[in-house]
């Protein structure tokens, strides 16, 4: 039996940050759904949503019955919050991405023993 077996968890909205969250959930044996966009590249997310269902339309009636909702859109979920349900918003917004703080939390920084600290090639946040 896994961690977080019979959790439902609902993902809305896009965004890396939102898509990792709901893979770590899964991970643990969250039920996790994700609502999508009909218009949506499903190739985009082949690697987030591993473990997940992807359903599309209205998040609502999904989101009552939710013990855990990943917002992941810009302006928020314009809907009432139940008020037993973990609401993690995560919107990747909130000013410039600082690339050496992302990698360091991310795992992608790699401190050499008696070196001075390097970053991996793989940028987390930086694009152009």
């Amino acid at each position: 039996m896994a961690g977080l077996e019979g959790v439902q968890v609902v993902q809305v909205g896009g965004g890396d940050a939102a898509a990792l969250a709901g893979v770590l959930l899964a991970d643990q044996g969250a039920d996790v759904v994700v609502v999508r966009s009909p218009s949506d590249l499903p190739v985009r997310w082949a690697g987030y949503d591993r473990g997940k269902t992807v359903v599309t339309g209205d998040p609502a009636a999904l989101v009552a019955k939710a013990d855990v909702v990943i917002d992941g859109t810009p302006d928020g979920l314009p809907m009432p919050r139940p008020p037993a349900t973990v609401w993690c918003r995560l919107h990747g917004g909130g000013g410039p991405p600082i690339e050496e703080l992302v990698a360091a939390r991310t795992g992608l920084y790699e401190p050499p023993v008696g070196l001075r600290p390097r970053f991996h090639d793989v940028p987390a946040v930086t694009t152009t």
